[in-house]
């Protein structure tokens, strides 16, 4: 059975998400609601003639998968290989064959090998012209036909760029006998690039020297490094080299040399000097993971350690950024940038997810790539700024777990201290840290002012931090601690102390775009005293590099140098803001200052929580004028 494209995007995105609209869908999908419902039965019909273990439940509007979704995953990268996207499979067909065409080739011949019209073959060399744009490659027609001018590196690049784009993931295989059971999935369709038999060839000896090494690799690295060498042989197997002067030094990597032995035998070729070059490229950036070094010493001599340096200390202070996350990040983006300088990229397959699921992490590092690639003279794409965020997030996950400090003052025996620090973690591990145990002459020597006191005894004292309990932990002393740990979490909101009635608006226009959202919101950032000229261009710049909306809503921002005081600046249209190509309802522009007394991470949290809940939007459609939205965004949201 034929197996469409956006049939396995629909199944991939419901696994995703708990419950999604029709309308989300659709927008997901970028089509109509009338189509989607028309998608949904091919899904149905999809499960039902493959008897998988789930079923797709459609509530009013609400749809959702049920059943072994975990079996379903490992299905749906199955049928990845055998999907078919008939406009991305023309496209990547011409760019194939006309890599690998030794002569000039006729929109004709093209017709017939394809099967479709001459204009559809037009329409698609348009497309493939596109395509490569970003490649130095060009289409040249003539009256012979067709020809694809570009360096061999650049052909190469091209190549690696159509196979991300057929990547379906990386299975573990437990019955395997190799070593390490490791494959990747792409779709058939790479068949007419590169020989099936040489990427299987390809895999298995990256796996035995990938084990054989004992090298820790994530598997963004373990796909890139096979789909790159498997086209540079396949290029070599057909005595296509790339230029002498562009990989003239010599390789001393042990590793290197250790994998082209390999190679060589395998394919029965000599692998030239200058190409011998152009893999270890490729493998420094395989075995220099960031998972296998911490060393903050090694760090120091990263060939980038100061544009990289300096790019984290600007666009992370707001953060308090841990060591784990600056050394990393460090050792992340260094390999990046040596990739990058070779015009090879990663393509992230959770990116659109990413995006718009980890925003602050993602809005970051935004800002660290639009810096470094002006700085080391490389485009960083979203590809790329995902796979930052991935680290931001991580940290910013971490942080999420901080608690609250408590100071233990006991008078008791050691075993009466032990017992009630026991209760006191089973009880509320979740929410408080015992930092240390103090006894009643060391007290005097504590500052407690930002930690949570308990003791054994009363305490005379005029602090709102102090709770008095038994050493047994009794169920009214549980209710004290309670209650105190709740009224922290109310206490703390970020959120509040961003918004300023004078800077939220509601419009009814129905022209609003990006520039014009934007123009007013700096412009009253400015004339109020909270933002400084520059900023408008610099939020502009910001938006070209990686638009910052998602779903309904954007995020803009713009350099802190600009910032004087933090700020949260909102503008809601409910006719809809064209936001590049999207349309969003309401902008939350962001306006941070480092310097500010403010916990930008517990401030993203509330946000979040904000922007998650499933009666944000219906709520927001109620909004009349500027007073209903600031108290909505103040309070009533939370009810």
């Amino acid at each position: 059975m034929r197996i469409e494209h956006h049939t396995i995007q629909i199944l991939s995105f419901l696994i995703n998400n708990t419950t999604v609209s029709i309308e989300e869908l659709a927008g997901h999908l970028k089509v109509s609601t009338k189509t989607i419902q028309r998608y949904l039965l091919e899904v149905e019909n999809l499960i039902r003639e493959l008897s998988f273990e789930v079923a797709l439940i459609n509530e009013g509007n609400a749809l959702k998968l049920s059943g072994d979704t975990n079996r379903l995953k490992l299905i749906i990268q199955k049928l990845n290989q055998l999907s078919v996207n008939y406009e991305k499979d023309r496209v990547a067909f011409i760019i194939g064959t006309l890599l690998n065409a030794k002569q000039a080739i006729t929109i004709g011949e093209l017709s017939e090998r394809m099967h479709v019209a001459r204009s559809t073959v037009e329409k698609t060399v348009t497309q493939a012209r596109e395509f490569i744009e970003d490649y130095e490659a060009e289409i040249i027609g003539s009256n012979r036909g067709l020809v694809l001018e570009a360096s061999e590196e650049s052909k190469r690049e091209i190549l690696a760029s159509l196979f991300q784009h057929y990547l379906a993931g990386m299975i573990i295989n437990t019955h395997s006998a190799e070593k390490l059971p490791l494959n990747i999935s792409l779709n058939i369709q790479t068949d007419m690039m590169v020989d099936k038999y040489l990427i299987d060839e390809t895999q298995r000896i990256i796996n035995e020297f990938v084990y054989v090494n004992d090298l820790d690799v994530t598997d963004y690295q373990y796909q890139s490094v096979i789909i790159h060498i498997s086209i540079a042989i396949d290029r070599i197997l057909k005595e296509r080299y790339i230029e002498e002067a562009e990989f003239s030094q010599v390789v001393d990597n042990l590793l290197t040399q250790q994998l082209v032995k390999m190679l060589e035998s395998k394919f029965n070729v000599t692998i030239p000097n200058h190409e011998i070059a152009f893999l270890n490229m490729h493998v420094e950036g395989f075995t220099n993971n960031a998972a296998s070094h911490r060393d903050g010493e090694m760090i120091q001599h990263l060939e980038y350690s100061d544009i990289i340096q300096n790019a984290i200390d600007k666009h992370l202070q707001v953060l308090k950024p841990d060591e784990i996350l600056k050394q990393d990040l460090a050792v992340h983006l260094n390999t990046s940038l040596k990739r990058l300088k070779q015009n090879i990229t990663i393509k992230n397959p959770y990116k659109e997810k990413i995006k718009a699921d980890y925003s602050t992490a993602f809005n970051n590092a935004v800002e660290i790539a639009l810096d470094i690639s002006q700085e080391a003279q490389v485009i960083i794409n979203s590809d790329e700024i995902s796979y930052i965020a991935i680290h931001i997030q991580s940290f910013l996950e971490r942080k999420d777990e901080e608690k609250i400090e408590v100071i233990l003052v006991c008078a008791s025996g050691y075993g009466t201290v032990r017992l009630l620090e026991q209760r006191l973690k089973q009880q509320f591990g979740e929410y408080i840290q015992i930092k240390e145990t103090v006894g009643l002459r060391e007290l005097e020597l504590i500052d407690g002012d930002n930690q949570l006191i308990i003791s054994t005894i009363p305490i005379e004292s005029d602090r709102d931090n102090i709770i008095t309990v038994s050493p047994l932990l009794t169920n009214h002393d549980r209710y004290l601690l309670s209650n105190f740990i709740e009224k922290q979490a109310l206490q703390i909101n970020e959120l509040q102390k961003l918004l300023v009635s004078d800077l939220v608006f509601v419009s009814e226009r129905r022209n609003d775009n990006r520039r014009s959202v934007l123009t007013n919101l700096v412009t009253h950032l400015i004339y109020r005293g909270y933002a400084k000229v520059g900023l408008l261009e610099s939020a502009l710049q910001r938006e070209e590099i990686a638009s910052t909306a998602f779903h309904f809503f954007a995020l803009p921002h713009g350099e802190v140098e600009y910032i004087e005081k933090s700020v949260m600046a909102v503008y809601y249209n409910p006719h809809g803001i064209q936001w590049g190509d999207q349309i969003i309802k309401i902008v939350f522009f962001m306006a941070f200052n480092p310097y500010d007394d403010f916990k930008v991470d517990r401030f993203y949290k509330e946000f979040n929580e904000l922007i998650s809940r499933q009666s944000f939007l219906e709520k927001l459609n109620e909004i009349k004028d500027r007073e209903q939205l600031f108290a909505f965004l103040r309070d009533d949201w939370r009810d």
